[in-house]
Order: structure tokens, then C-alpha cells, then sequence
């Protein structure tokens, strides 16, 4: 196979290093890029025997010697790393090793490796962003599945990590829920910026062939042209959106992790992964540890370190291409990793995970979480200011605490005498604290939207359902109109 000195250095006098050449590489990832460079390139020649600008036989010619690396390339018997610097020449060097130049030497024309890497990233991603929303939609399935099962589970709500109101499991599910929702339309949003054509802006400034740049356009499936030719090649802010969006996902991933290990814990004890998931001490013989739910709220930092050096990595470079973009790549395949991998493993513990239902009841009777209970019903029932009445269920409260006794247990005569002594009214109306703290009771008074009462939980899941299953049959044309496209760039 021919060098890529003999492609591309006859400027130079001499090779670069060994050194050198290690260092400027980067074959190891692009290799991830690997088949959409050979898309990309058997779009552009299509192109080039439309404009007249290669024969058909030329083209038929450089057509099996793409295909032909393809096929070794998914064999994996091309080994090119720290050969090449990049997988652009590896594969135009197979040609030209195949068919000689006068073959192999015509499928670069009319374009350069600036807009040609940028064609393989967005192929690429369009690909990357689709598999992250199908690993999302399946986690978001096994947590609606859950909540269904789940609409008079109490539990606590906190804020401020302190008990705040009671809520039910469902509930706790479906905020997750609505939040990795509004990581899928980020995803889609992001997608339509990355499902852009570069090609054919060649260097920076376009070219003087008579290209067709809506033809790879259509050959490739993108919805528009990147206009610009130095934007198209210098411009990374669709991976810095990208990079931003895989970092809000890792974060909410995070949160969901570090919530169910502290629920795991003795102190908790409201869930317990179960064997296949847990790992043990090597020491402690007692210790089931949740390692597959701290790995997650380790691992979320790459998203959210890439994204911070992206932004570094690109803040001060002037428009056209510099070659510090070419390490954008291995950073942006790290978050994408993660987070795939992260996401995949946080559906099956969702979809195993062990709550204990009842150690959660227990912790939404005891105490004084149904304190803005009792405050909201003197509110309705005796019509005084709810302000008043807050300070008349914190005095209570503050009684009960002093005396070592929960809400449940507070007596009628209690709330009166502080009532009497706020409003200078009798308490006419008579208040069963048992009921009001009974957390099931509690949830179904609530008549605000989005409550955890289950009225409104089986709402929200219907309407999640609906959604769910739309944005599934949308990723799932997408994903079938890609594989028709490259499976249309392929001679029959």
C-alpha cells in the first residue's frame, strides 16, 4: 500500500519523525469514523461522475476499491495507527494501492480533509445521537413501568435533604422522568444543527471544480447545506451543544446514582440493589456496596470535564480550520461513551432495584412532615390568613418536638390555645391528626396539577406514554431512512 508521503508530503523534503508522526495522529480515533469516511467519499465521487468530472469506469473503478476497504475495515486487517495521521490518506492510499493513481489519485478532488472530517463527525453523530435516544427511551419505558405499579407508595420529599412533604414513588419517578424528556428534545434540537453538510467547502474557501454540493447533500441525507464555506470547516459549536447536552444528561444521571445510594444505606434502607448489581468488601464480610450507582456519579464528571475543555480547546482559535479541532474528537467519544454506557446500566438497575415500601410509609408517618398539611386545612376550614396559620402549626410543632412528640399524636386542646392566642378567636373546627398524617390520605388531598396524588400521577403517565411512544416511532424512522441511505450509496 502506498504511503501517505507519497500522497500528501511531496512539499517536504524529508518524513516526519517517528515521533512526530505518533504525536500529530489521530488514527486511533478516527477509526470511529472509519466507514462514514468511506460514505462520505463514495458520495462525493457519485457526485463527481454526475458533474463529468470522472468517467464511469473511474468511478466504478474507485467504488471497489472503497468497498474493498470497507469490508477490511470492519474485518479489522487494515492496521494503520501510527502509520497515517489521520484516516483520510488511509483510505485514499488503498485506493490508489488498488487501481494505481490515475485511479485512486482522482477521489480527493474538489474537496479537503477539512470539510471531509467534518462530513464523517456529523455522519457520525447523527448516529451517536440516535443510539443515546434509544438507550434514553428505554430507560425512560422502565421507569414509567415502575411508576405504574408505584401510585400509593409514600415516601418522603425533601428539601434541604430534610423532610419536607409527603410524596409517593411514582411520583419520584416520573420527576426523572420529565427530566431525561427534556434530555431527548435537547438531542433532537441538537441533531437538526448536526445534520448539516459541510462538504464541499474544501479547505476554507471552497473550490474552483465544478462541484455539486446539494448532491452529497442528498446522496448523504442531511437536511441543509452549511452555506459558509469557512464556517463549515472552522465552526464546532454543534459539538460544543452536543458536548453541553451529554453533560446535563451525565449531571441528572448523577443525581439519580447519588439519590439511590444514600437510599440504600442503613440509614435509609428505602432500597436495596439486588446481588447481581451490588459488589462486596473485600474485608468487611457484612457490606453489600451499590459500586455500579457510585461509578455512575464518578463517571458523570467526564461528560461535564469534556465539555469545560472543549470550550478551552476552541475559545481562542481564529475562523478556518486550526489543528488543535482535530482533539475535539477523542474528548467528544469519551462523553459519548459514558454516557451510553451509563444510561444502559441505570435501566437495569431501575428495572431491579428493591424498595422497601414499607420503611418508606414509616418515614412519611413519623415526625412532623404533614406540618403544611394541617396548616393548609385550618386555612380552608377556618378561613384565617395562610400566614397565620403556618405560624400557628410551627409553635405547635415547636411544642411537640420540645416534648419529644410526633405530629400524629398532637392534641386538639394544644392547637386551640395557640389559635386563640394568634387570631384572638375561639377554634371552632376539630382536626384528627392520625388523618391527617396518614401519608396515603395526605397525597390524594393534594388538587394542584403535578401532584403526586394518583389522579394526577395517572395523568401524567398517560401523557408521558403518548409522548414516549412518539418520540420512539420519530427515532425510529430516522434510524430506517439513515440505513436506506447508506444502503443506497452501496452499487446493487
Amino acid at each position: 500500500m502506498a504511503e501517505d508521503s507519497d500522497i500528501l508530503r511531496s512539499r517536504l523534503s524529508r518524513e516526519l519523525t517517528d515521533r512526530a508522526r505518533y504525536f500529530v495522529s489521530s488514527m486511533k480515533e478516527d477509526m470511529r469514523i472509519a466507514e462514514e469516511d468511506i460514505y462520505c467519499t463514495l458520495a462525493h465521487d457519485k457526485m463527481l461522475f454526475k458533474q463529468g468530472i470522472i468517467s464511469k469506469e473511474q468511478l466504478d473503478k474507485i467504488t471497489d476499491g472503497l468497498l474493498e476497504a470497507l469490508t477490511k475495515l470492519r474485518e479489522g486487517t487494515i492496521q494503520a495507527i501510527g502509520k497515517y495521521e489521520d484516516i483520510h490518506p488511509l483510505v485514499e492510499a488503498y485506493v490508489i494501492s488498488k487501481h494505481g493513481r490515475e485511479i485512486g489519485g482522482r477521489i480527493h478532488t474538489g474537496r479537503s480533509r477539512n470539510d471531509q472530517v467534518m462530513c464523517d463527525v456529523r455522519m457520525k453523530l447523527r448516529r451517536e445521537i440516535l443510539d443515546i435516544r434509544r438507550v434514553l427511551h428505554h430507560l425512560m419505558s422502565v421507569m414509567i413501568s415502575r411508576a405504574e405499579n408505584e401510585l400509593e407508595t409514600v415516601m418522603p420529599a425533601y428539601t434541604h435533604t430534610q423532610h419536607a412533604q409527603i410524596t409517593t414513588l411514582a411520583h419520584w419517578l416520573l420527576a426523572y422522568v420529565d427530566a431525561f424528556m427534556r434530555d431527548e428534545e435537547r438531542l433532537v434540537q441538537s441533531y437538526r444543527r448536526v445534520n448539516m453538510n459541510p462538504l464541499g467547502a474544501c479547505a476554507v474557501a471552497g473550490t474552483s471544480i465544478p462541484i455539486d454540493r446539494a448532491e452529497t447533500t442528498r446522496l448523504l441525507g442531511f437536511q441543509s447545506i452549511i452555506e459558509n464555506s469557512m464556517d463549515a470547516v472552522g465552526s464546532r459549536d454543534f459539538v460544543l451543544e452536543l458536548a453541553a447536552n451529554l453533560a446535563i444528561i451525565a449531571n441528572n444521571i448523577s443525581r439519580i446514582a447519588e439519590e439511590l445510594i444514600l437510599w440504600s444505606s442503613s440509614e435509609f434502607g428505602f432500597a436495596e440493589l439486588p446481588d447481581e448489581l451490588a459488589s462486596p468488601s473485600s474485608v468487611m464480610p457484612q457490606k453489600k456496596n451499590p459500586e455500579v450507582l457510585e461509578l455512575m456519579r464518578g463517571r458523570s464528571g467526564i461528560p461535564l470535564a469534556v465539555f469545560s475543555s472543549l470550550f478551552v480547546m476552541t475559545k481562542g482559535l481564529i475562523s478556518g480550520y486550526s489543528q488543535d479541532l482535530q482533539e475535539t474528537k477523542p474528548h467528544l467519544w469519551q462523553s459519548l461513551d459514558s454516557v451510553v454506557t451509563s444510561l444502559d446500566m441505570l435501566q437495569e438497575v431501575i428495572a431491579k432495584i428493591e424498595f422497601d415500601r414499607g420503611r418508606m410509609k414509616n418515614a412519611a408517618t413519623e415526625g412532623y412532615i404533614a406540618a403544611l398539611d394541617l396548616a393548609e386545612l385550618l386555612t380552608v376550614e377556618t378561613g384565617i390568613p395562610f400566614r397565620v396559620a403556618h405560624e400557628i402549626v410551627a409553635k405547635l410543632v415547636k411544642g411537640l418536638v420540645d416534648r419529644g412528640v410526633p405530629l400524629k399524636e398532637a392534641r386538639q386542646k394544644d392547637l386551640a390555645k395557640i389559635f386563640s392566642t394568634a387570631t384572638g378567636k375561639r377554634l371552632t373546627a376539630s382536626f384528627d391528626f392520625k388523618e391527617i398524617c396518614d401519608p396515603v390520605a395526605s397525597v390524594k388531598r393534594r388538587k394542584s396539577g403535578g401532584s403526586p396524588s394518583p389522579a394526577h400521577i395517572l395523568q401524567m403517565l398517560s401523557s408521558r406514554k403518548s409522548t414516549l411512544n412518539q418520540i420512539g416511532q420519530d427515532r425510529e424512522l430516522e434510524e430506517k431512512r439513515l440505513d436506506k441511505i447508506e444502503s443506497e450509496l452501496l452499487p446493487v
